[in-house]
């Protein structure tokens, strides 16, 4: 299957690879991958357009947006409040996916490198590109989560947002997202799993496969045929939040907005807050942006903030959240290893090729 990935690394700019399973395999593999920078990638695949509409945001992901996105594999970025926790909570989604499908071998795991774990699901054919995918991706992965009794962190299903690569470099805790087999999340005491977080994987965790039977996998396809109809819901909810006037928020969120933080900028951060929650959930855009000032705007005047402080708190806390944010290391150099796969964003790139 070749189709247009996106890799970013701190130490260079954002580029577009072929084949993202076979980057996976460099950090299952400990194939050239570095181990003094942090690697993102996104959980989907793009399509042929990808190219112009780079070069018409001179090379930024925060053009895509809602862009159509193809799906060969679902991800579950579990969020913890300790590393024993998300241990855990993964232990609880793989036996439930298991449970569910019948699957063993299509379960691939890693640590995140802090607190979490990061879980992918090879499907028994990759959805191809539709611009309902990043929304019923959410829905699928938040409803099986839920069901599993574990919490997901939602902001890696837009088509612009990056999750950290296997294996490489979490700078700010010093550690590294370490591949695990699935025999080791379950046999190894929870402590010692975490600790595999120390240092890079030297070896090859489970072969990525699938073993899906027809079966499970006419069942995966009814479930994802609910999370495609529940996409459209979300879609036509968030039009109507943007359009529809409203004159205040649930008083939960005034109070908290009003009552601040226990700091000084208190009203400031929440308000912050708020913005980057509703840019998550709304995207980039003009649109988005227009509505959400809107509703947000009277309740920073009655906690006493001035209008230019409010709108510059909203609007950075709306690009924070739906990730338009420019990248400052945009033009520094690209390491070796990215460089060394097919690019789908350059000067000679040649035509993509869909080949599901």
């Amino acid at each position: 299957m070749k189709s247009g990935y996106v890799v970013k690394t701190l130490t260079g700019p954002k580029r577009y690879v072929a084949d993202l399973r076979a980057v996976l395999a460099q950090g299952i593999e400990l194939r050239k991958m570095p181990n003094e920078v942090e690697i993102f990638t996104s959980v989907y695949a793009f399509g042929p357009e990808l190219e112009s509409i780079l070069t018409a945001n001179n090379g930024s992901v925060a053009g895509l947006g809602t862009y159509p996105v193809a799906v060969p594999w679902l991800t579950w970025d579990i969020d913890a409040a300790d590393e024993l926790s998300g241990v855990a909570q993964a232990r609880e989604l793989i036996l439930f996916l298991r449970e569910t499908y019948g699957i063993y071998r299509a379960l691939q795991v890693n640590l995140s490198g802090s607190r979490g774990v990061h879980v992918r699901m090879l499907l028994p054919g990759a959805v191809g590109l539709d611009a309902r995918n990043s929304v019923a991706a959410r829905f699928y992965c938040e409803a099986a989560a839920k069901k599993a009794g574990v919490d997901c962190d939602g902001a890696i299903y837009t088509a612009n947002h990056v999750i950290r690569l296997p294996n490489s470099l979490n700078a700010k805790k010093g550690r590294f997202a370490v591949p695990l087999t699935v025999d080791e999340l379950f046999t190894l005491p929870p402590q010692d799993v975490a600790g595999r977080a120390v240092q890079q994987f030297k070896g090859r965790a489970d072969e990525w496969s699938l073993d899906w039977d027809a079966n499970n996998d006419r069942k995966f396809q009814g479930d994802w045929s609910q999370a495609i109809e529940a996409s459209g819901r979300r879609v036509v909810e968030a039009k109507s939040y943007i359009t529809t006037e409203r004159t205040r928020l649930p008083f939960q969120i005034e109070k908290w907005v009003a009552e601040g933080l226990p700091r000084d900028d208190g009203r400031k951060r929440a308000l912050f807050r708020c913005g980057a929650a509703m840019g998550e959930l709304l995207g980039p855009g003009k649109q988005a942006e227009t509505g959400i000032v809107a509703i947000l705007l009277p309740l920073a005047r009655k906690c006493g903030l001035d209008d230019r402080t409010a709108i510059k708190q909203i609007v950075d806390g709306i690009k924070h959240g739906s990730r338009e944010t420019l990248d400052p290391l945009e033009a520094l150099p690209t390491p070796d290893w990215v460089a060394d796969q097919q690019p789908v964003y350059s000067p000679d790139s040649t035509a993509y090729q869909q080949s599901y």
